[in-house]
């Protein structure tokens, strides 16, 4: 049997925005490839004491630092500790799950990388970020035996903009939680009930900031509630990340306080009944290796308004109305073409149902272990 060591250092298990997108995409692959049968390594920070799965005899856990939120400090253990962990483990395969890998160290490479969105929106990210990432990147993706990938979208920007043979990288799609599905009504209405929430509402649900274009929505929001067209909420759901000033901004500006509702980060157990609870779902981001939001949206039933741009076509297929996420007319166009045909929304209801169900994350760790079987037999 190999060893295989897992980096999963960004997998977070508290409340707050940390624990979303990367960590939950880790913690999903992690808890099925440690039930298959080869040894595993599994490196975490030290903050994840709880596990929210089972780890058999198969798998030995490394804890580093807490305060693994602090990028130059994991950073700085990545590249030092863990190539001497990583030797001293006798392993034959090393993943890492966000972007970069250990460059000094002769382990056997498996990067995953999620997007490229610190080069193709750099303004949508802090100055040290874009200094650090496309260097680091640029060195692991070279290094690496083998490449994950979240959507073909970010398979084409890692090849056009690295120079990758497309042969290196495979496409590793996110799956869907079994608990995203439509509810019983009962349920959603004494969910609306406990959370205080409008029985009409629209909803965001992702991390707040700045290439989410959340203060794009609010404004397309904005107008709605003007020209008559709505009449009910925005609920924005989520941590807030980097630069979200302008959605604080956008909300003062149109004079939509008393209409917007910030509930603040969404644990992933109450996630289901945000999307049912929902009118629908808008994701306007401008850049994404995925869009989560959106499938999870889709298999609870949920219609959804996403962007025309990068990976969320790819996720949405013809389930979904996308649109150029950066005009607030077209984006209100898109909610209400929605919202004012209930014909079209429960068509969009089993649409969405239906593309959802071609994405699994029992799909997702089989490709990577296929990856890694293919590496050892090489």
């Amino acid at each position: 049997m190999a060893v295989i060591g897992l980096n999963a250092m960004m997998l977070f298990t508290g409340s707050g925005y940390r624990n979303a997108g990367v960590s939950r995409y880790t913690q999903e692959i992690v808890s099925r490839l440690v039930q298959t049968n080869h040894d595993y390594v599994l490196f975490l920070n030290g903050d994840a004491q709880e596990l929210p799965f089972d780890i058999g005899s198969n798998c030995i856990v490394h804890r580093g630092f807490k305060g693994a939120d602090n990028p130059w400090k994991r950073i700085a253990w990545e590249q030092t500790v863990l190539p001497v962990l990583a030797r001293r483990s006798g392993l034959d395969i090393l993943h890492s799950f966000l972007n970069v890998s250990p460059i000094l160290d002769g382990t056997a490479q498996v990067l995953t990388v999620h997007d490229l969105s610190y080069v193709m929106v750099r303004e949508a990210h802090p100055l040290r970020r874009r200094m650090y990432l496309p260097v680091m990147s640029r060195l692991s993706i070279h290094r690496a035996s083998r490449i994950f990938a979240d959507s073909n979208a970010t398979r084409t920007d890692i090849a056009d903009h690295y120079g990758t043979n497309p042969k290196k990288i495979d496409v590793v799609y996110p799956g869907v939680d079994k608990g995203m599905s439509p509810q019983p009504e009962h349920l959603i209405e004494s969910f609306r009930s406990d959370k205080g929430l409008p029985n009409n509402f629209i909803l965001y649900l992702g991390t707040i900031e700045r290439r989410k274009n959340v203060d794009i929505l609010v404004r397309a929001f904005a107008q709605l509630r003007r020209t008559d067209r709505y009449k009910g909420h925005l609920v924005v759901a989520g941590g807030r990340g980097w630069d979200y000033d302008e959605v604080d901004r956008a909300v003062r500006e149109e004079g939509v306080e008393s209409e917007v509702i910030f509930v603040g980060f969404v644990a992933e157990s109450d996630k289901a009944m945000w999307y049912n609870a929902a009118r629908v779902l808008v994701y306007p981001s401008s850049y994404e290796g995925f869009g989560l939001p959106v499938l999870e949206a889709m298999a609870c039933g949920t219609p959804v308004v996403t962007s025309n741009v990068s990976s969320m076509p790819e996720v949405a297929g013809k389930a979904a109305v996308t649109v150029s996420p950066g005009n607030p007319c077209d984006l209100a166009d898109a909610i209400f073409s929605i919202t004012d045909s209930p014909e079209r929304a429960q068509k969009m209801r089993s649409l969405g149902i239906e593309q959802s169900s071609r994405f699994s994350w029992d799909k997702a760790a089989e490709k990577c272990l296929l990856a890694y079987e293919g590496i050892i037999e090489s």
